[in-house]
């Protein structure tokens, strides 16, 4: 390090040496000079060494301030003080020569020129504002390279460049912006990347008001239960009502980031995230609307039956059933609500029903017997599970537990039944529809139980087994 120093010394040193050693010598040689170059060389001679060696002398100290003060300091000091401190060396250097050459006093100088720099100050006032509002910045250390800043509303760059007048920042659509340090320093900016780390942003959304509030806000947290970014930062989101107003409620999801070059993303999955959840609750965003009647209403119902027939009639499994049987099912279905953090269902344990999930997000894991459980994968409104118990009667095979509170259904032996004996073919149907998901889960996740032993035919026979359905006629 010493030596990286000596080297970086050793040029102006050297050069103010030998301006020395000239001036110490020139006297020796003055009388020839003014012989061979004329009268009056050696002093002229004289004066300009003079000259440069007060300009070597700045030179010196410039170099010795930038290699023994400000690189040596932690953290580094700004760019812009340091070469303001040069500047003013430089000027100090400049204004000592002139006035030896020009034989004026300093004082005489100082005042000529400082009558020209209110002159030129007024003229370069805006530009001497963002000069200085550039020192300031560069002291005080509001943002930095790299930085994510909101010049005004909906304006908001990284800082790319710092420098004596203006701060030049990207924003995200690759638009350069040329920010004056003046309007920084006096308006003021927020900057998402404090030293804090993390920052909350927010998503709004207008729900009718026939949605309860407790149902509002599970929805909403499924939601973003179901995004990484949103569970990153180690901070649980939130849901609060923000508004009542003609449409419906708004509400506004709050979640936590990191950065904001993640925002324009995370919002987008928040915002897909909140209305796949809605669709599968059967609700969509308020709209405004008018409505006229003729006749005193009674009180709306709150019921989830109703979409309970939609959400069985997409899935694969009970797909194959007529809209009646579809009712019947859905009717018969018995509502389970559940807390967050509590299991529905464990692996092991004894089950004949199946679960669909009408709202809120659980987990599915597998006790391997050593070691912590694996995570299989994320249920979220409209999936269903134990359909495997639901038709064998088989011990559970995961442990399913509720991420966020959530509302199921559950279908039972004795709700099926009654199905299965007025349309014995669809048992076939099932038997082949879960052979092959069991086929496509054991390749996915190799914890998940093997297909069951004679394929789907054997699957079949333990169905009608386990319903009490008769066999194929010979």
């Amino acid at each position: 390090m010493l030596a990286a120093m000596a080297r970086r010394l050793a040029r102006p040193l050297g050069l103010l040496l030998v301006l020395l050693v000239a001036r110490t010598a020139l006297p020796g040689f003055s009388s020839g000079l003014d012989r061979t170059l004329g009268e009056g060389a050696a002093a002229l001679l004289d004066r300009t060494l003079w000259a440069a060696t007060w300009l070597a002398t700045a030179f010196l100290l410039v170099r010795a301030l930038d290699v023994c003060v400000w690189q040596r300091r932690t953290p580094h000091l700004p760019r812009l003080l340091t070469d303001l401190v040069a500047a003013l060396v430089w000027i100090a250097a400049g204004l000592v020569v002139v006035g030896r050459l020009t034989e004026m006093p300093l004082a005489g100088i100082l005042t000529t020129s400082g009558v020209a720099v209110a002159v030129l100050g007024f003229a370069l006032r805006d530009m001497l504002a963002s000069l200085f509002a550039g020192l300031a910045l560069n002291l005080e250390r509001p943002y930095r390279i790299g930085d994510w800043l909101e010049i005004t509303p909906g304006t908001v760059g990284q800082v790319v460049e710092v420098g004596w007048l203006t701060t030049r920042l990207l924003t995200q659509d690759g638009v350069g912006l040329v920010v004056p340090n003046a309007q920084l320093a006096t308006r003021g900016f927020s900057n998402f990347d404090h030293e804090g780390g993390v920052w909350r942003d927010q998503v709004t959304v207008t729900l009718a008001y026939d949605v309860s509030p407790a149902r509002a806000e599970r929805i909403l947290l499924a939601a973003a239960a179901t995004v990484p970014a949103a569970h990153r930062t180690g901070r649980q989101p939130d849901a609060r009502i923000v508004a009542l107003g003609e449409s419906g409620v708004t509400w506004t999801l709050r979640y936590w980031l990191q950065s904001y070059a993640e925002r324009t993303e995370a919002r987008h999955e928040v915002q897909a995230a909140i209305l796949r959840h809605l669709y599968r609750a059967g609700l969509e965003p308020a709209h405004r609307r008018l409505d006229l009647f003729h006749t005193r209403l009674r009180p709306p119902a709150f019921e989830h039956r109703g979409r309970l027939d939609v959400l069985l009639a997409r899935s694969d499994l009970f797909g194959l059933l007529d809209e009646t049987d579809l009712r019947l099912l859905a009717a018969a279905a018995r509502r389970r609500h559940v807390p967050a953090g509590e299991a529905v269902v464990r692996q092991g344990e004894p089950g004949s029903s199946l679960f669909v999930v009408v709202e809120g997000v659980l987990d599915v894991t597998i006790d391997r017997g050593q070691g912590p459980s694996r995570w299989v994968r994320l249920l979220a409104a409209g999936d269903m599970f134990g359909e495997y118990s639901l038709l064998t009667g088989e011990p559970r095979s995961a442990t399913v537990c509720a991420r966020t509170e959530s509302l199921l259904f559950e279908i039972t032996k004795a709700d099926l039944l009654p199905v299965l004996e007025r349309s014995p073919e669809l048992a076939r149907a099932m038997s082949r529809i879960l052979t092959a998901r069991q086929a496509d889960r054991s390749s996915e996740v190799p914890s998940t139980p093997p297909p069951s032993p004679g394929g789907e035919h054997g699957l079949l026979q333990r169905i009608r087994a386990f319903f009490g359905l008769p066999g194929e006629r010979a």
